[in-house]
């Protein structure tokens, strides 16, 4: 959420309503917000120290009107990762979560964003049913399942390199017996 009034306002407003810091603290909240450089209310909640995320994520779900979800530890279906490029899912705030039959269900930092389902039915076809998490535990999630793809490619490389140098070694110590044997032969 970037810096929108009416959703700081009510984000602030579900935080109150749930003790998480007093209506006199909200207005100096919402101020220091919009004077920070911080893009998303949320985060920046959380970055101060103000609010702890499980607070946040309820309150988003409060917003929202969806579940919520926190992706923090969980692991996810490669395959349902794969079905989307790296950028999308960084730039939306988005993650898919799980597969059920004809639905997939994504963890979104927006799920009210208008693009976000029709841009998700370019990569697939399932009927979307929408969670809401942090913006940063979902692209922390991705970014770790893509830079472990990476880093796996890059393991399977050095292998394949090492076994390489590996079976070139064998080969000329073979060649080396060959020649003793024939030299030996003669």
């Amino acid at each position: 959420m970037k810096k929108e009034g009416t959703f700081i306002e009510a984000l602030s407003a579900i935080l109150v309503k749930h003790h998480v810091f007093a209506k006199k603290e909200e207005a100096a909240l919402i101020k220091a917000f919009k004077d920070s450089s911080a893009d998303y209310f949320e985060e920046f909640l959380i970055d101060e120290g103000l609010v702890d995320d499980i607070n946040v994520i309820r309150a988003l779900g409060e917003y929202f009107q969806v579940p919520t979800t926190d992706v923090v530890g969980h692991f996810f279906d490669h395959s349902l990762l794969r079905m989307f490029p790296k950028s999308f899912l960084l730039s939306k705030g988005v993650i898919p979560f799980e597969v059920d039959e004809e639905s997939m269900v994504v963890v979104a930092a927006d799920p009210a964003d208008q693009s976000l389902l029709p841009e998700l039915g370019e990569y697939v076809s399932y009927d979307i049913r929408f969670t809401v998490g942090l913006r940063r535990h979902i692209c922390d999630a991705v970014k770790e399942f893509y830079d472990e793809a990476l880093t796996q490619e890059v393991r399977d490389l050095d292998i394949e390199e090492k076994l390489r140098q590996k079976n070139e070694a064998l080969q000329i110590k073979r060649d080396k017996i060959v020649d003793i044997y024939d030299e030996e032969s003669e």
